[in-house]
């Protein structure tokens, strides 16, 4: 996961929060198109990544709800009250995603 969030934070595959209720963004599979939102939350980087992005490019063969236990479990995947997606509206329209949490690491 540290690879992915490593070569596409700052890259066109996560568009900024603020700015999730505008045009419609095509979605992606592997190594290609949106791969979900990015958000600063309490110093933390927070990603929004399409369930199809998470299975594929984070998840890969791993079984994933073990990736997403052992995620959870070191505090890098917020968990929802449902489960391990989290449900927000994008452009009106309710959207699932997984919150990835990258903390920052000062020297």
């Amino acid at each position: 996961m540290d690879d992915f969030i490593g070569q596409y934070a700052d890259s066109v595959r996560f568009t900024e929060w603020s700015i999730k209720d505008t045009a419609l963004i095509p979605t992606g599979g592997k190594g290609k198109g949106h791969a979900g939102y990015k958000v600063q939350v309490g110093g933390n980087d927070e990603f929004y990544i399409l369930p199809i992005v998470f299975k594929e490019e984070i998840a890969q063969s791993f079984p994933l709800n073990t990736v997403c236990r052992v995620l959870t479990e070191k505090g890098r995947l917020k968990p929802s009250k449902n489960g391990d997606q989290h449900q927000i509206k994008v452009n009106k329209k309710p959207i699932r995603h997984y919150v990835v949490i990258e903390k920052l690491e000062f020297d």
